[in-house]
């Protein structure tokens, strides 16, 4: 049974698999630098697409329980 903690894991490993597969014009959709920490962040459209993937992880994981 997946815990929750694999789920956000997975999540993270789906959705930067999905932007690495993407040209960098597209990619800048979903993530942009943050000079907070000189790393990225998330576009609104890039939660959706991480929020997105974690809520059919949650669902897939409840049939298997």
């Amino acid at each position: 049974m997946m815990k929750l903690n694999d789920k956000y894991e997975v999540a993270d490993k789906i959705f930067w698999h999905i932007l690495d597969t993407l040209p960098s014009d597209v990619r800048k959709l979903c993530v942009e630098f943050d000079p907070k920490n000189e790393g990225t962040q998330n576009t609104e459209t890039g939660t959706d697409l991480y929020f997105g993937i974690e809520e059919i992880l949650a669902e897939y994981c409840d049939e298997l329980e």
